[in-house]
């Protein structure tokens, strides 16, 4: 049952994209729980053999991606993707474990799961999250209630409507609060019809009055280790491209991918006019830069993932560093105290986290930039949007280190809702692929395909007002974490049952 649940999810995530599967992915495994007569321990393992099912067949390309990425050794690589998928599987367990709670204090277990799913989304730490929701972001209608409670409101509704059709269909038993939740789903997709159309007629108001950006993207699709080995040769690739845009049409911007320069500049370089003429375009790009200033215990230079704006002449404007880095891969935890763990990670780790990401600042057009997978974060982008109030967000990314598997499509997919949170266009450039243009609605407007040397540009929208989602933030998981609270902590049906028949029995004539 833990198995059948954990392919449907899997098959249901965007990369594989069978969406439908999400609405009943969870029946085997609440059929297992609630028709088991075992104990907290069983049910954690159930719910825990379902996590880990779905982290390890979900990321099955990590393991290639972690040698290729840290450079550890295979027999190293192996127990980290091991303990990584019960790490991220873990949630999934604890959530059953809290089921299995439920049900024996007489609560309606089934009713509360999609509160104790979010509310675990909300406390849980994940490397990568993996909020259920994310199975929604090709259903175009449903994805719009993003912007009412980010994935987590997305996750609720997947998790309440698995509850429903089981209640429903299996036990056939469609209660008032089944079909209440039928209803939901319905004003649900009503919602997303109206936001559509509402969000249409903004962007159609912006364009007549000139709120638009010309955005050219630049995507080389350089080898793994090609902008190491010869820089110079990857930033001759990356103008000759954009050159060919330039000469197509006029453009507000171009952008490049991460880490598009990868020789190192200093975290103050005022000019990279040598590497950026002879374009007549400001070029937004990514680079690895150090400041000499801040040195690590062994004294050499902090490195940081950053993103430099430049102007038509080469001049900085602005430079922002990554702040949310990738463990293993950009740092690896606890490697300042153990040094060894540097030695046997030559490729990974060697950055180190931003202090601070402003606002990029174009012609009076706002900027949020997102390095890497600060784009599938979105606690952390909700907090960038509120604090730079952007008119557009910038994804600069590369996903080479992926091959050729299906994380380039999921890293793509997550991002979309991104736009919808905010109602903001969202652009990527990205080494290999996916690099797109997504409009405030979750819309692909233009794409490229995966590892294709290619330039791409289209017109954005710039939309400035404030989202639901940027000023209530993850209140489902909140709402959540109080449900379960008052589940847990007030008296069950059964207790109240034990309670009542102790009572009559001290009141019996001849009781003790």
């Amino acid at each position: 049952m833990a198995g059948s649940s954990a392919v449907c999810y899997v098959l249901a995530f965007p990369g594989i994209g069978l969406w439908p599967l999400a609405f009943v992915a969870l029946l085997p495994l609440t059929h297992g729980l609630l028709r088991s007569a075992a104990g907290p321990r069983e049910a954690l393992w159930l719910g825990l053999c379902f996590g880990v099912f779905t982290q390890l067949l979900g990321y099955s390309f990590l393991l290639g991606t972690l040698e290729r990425f840290s450079g550890f050794p295979v027999w190293l690589c192996v127990p980290i993707v091991l303990l990584f998928g019960v790490y991220q599987g873990l949630p999934f367990g604890l959530w059953a474990l809290v089921f299995d709670a439920l049900r024996r204090r007489g609560r309606d277990a089934l009713l509360l799961s999609p509160f104790v799913w979010v509310a675990l989304e909300l406390v849980y730490p994940q490397i990568f999250p993996t909020y259920f929701g994310n199975a929604l972001v090709e259903t175009e209608n449903l994805r719009q209630g993003a912007e009412l409670g980010g994935p987590m409101l997305l996750s609720w509704l997947l998790v309440a409507l698995n509850a429903a059709l089981y209640r429903g269909v299996v036990e056939r038993r469609p209660t008032a609060g089944v079909w209440s939740l039928v209803v939901l789903c319905g004003l649900f997709w009503g919602y997303g019809h109206h936001r559509i159309a509402a969000v249409d007629g903004q962007m159609q108001a912006a364009r007549e009055r000139g709120a638009t950006l010309r955005v050219g993207i630049v995507q080389a699709n350089l080898g793994l280790h090609d902008k190491r080995e010869d820089p110079a040769a990857a930033v001759q690739k990356h103008r000759q491209l954009s050159l060919e845009l330039e000469r197509r049409q006029r453009l507000d911007l171009l952008l490049w991918p991460e880490t598009a320069v990868a020789q190192s500049l200093p975290h103050d370089v005022a000019s990279v006019a040598e590497l950026l003429s002879p374009l007549r375009t400001p070029v937004l790009f990514g680079a690895l830069t150090f400041d000499v200033s801040d040195r690590d215990a062994e004294g050499r230079a902090r490195i940081g993932n950053s993103a430099l704006l430049a102007g038509a002449h080469g001049r900085v404007q602005a430079i922002g560093h990554k702040q949310r880095l990738v463990p293993f891969a950009e740092r690896v935890p606890f490697s300042e105290q153990l040094a060894w763990l540097r030695r046997l990670s030559p490729l990974g780790g060697g950055l180190s986290p931003g202090s601070e990401s402003p606002a990029f600042v174009l012609d009076g057009t706002r900027l949020t930039v997102l390095i890497c997978y600060e784009d599938i974060l979105p606690d952390y982008v909700r907090e960038r949007v509120v604090r730079d109030r952007p008119q557009l967000l910038v994804n600069l990314t590369n996903d080479a280190w992926f091959g050729d598997t299906r994380a380039a499509t999921i890293h793509m997919a997550l991002s979309r809702l991104r736009a919808v949170e905010h109602r903001r266009a969202l652009v990527r450039a990205t080494n290999s692929g996916i690099s797109a243009l997504i409009d405030p609605t979750g819309r692909v407007v233009a794409e490229t395909r995966n590892s294709e040397r290619v330039g791409l540009s289209g017109q954005v929208v710039l939309l400035d007002v404030p989202s639901r989602y940027g000023r209530l933030g993850d209140w489902p998981g909140w709402v959540g974490l109080l449900v379960v609270a008052l589940a847990l902590g007030l008296p069950g049906r059964r207790q109240r049952e034990r309670r009542m028949g102790t009572k009559s029995m001290a009141r019996a004539p001849g009781s003790a």
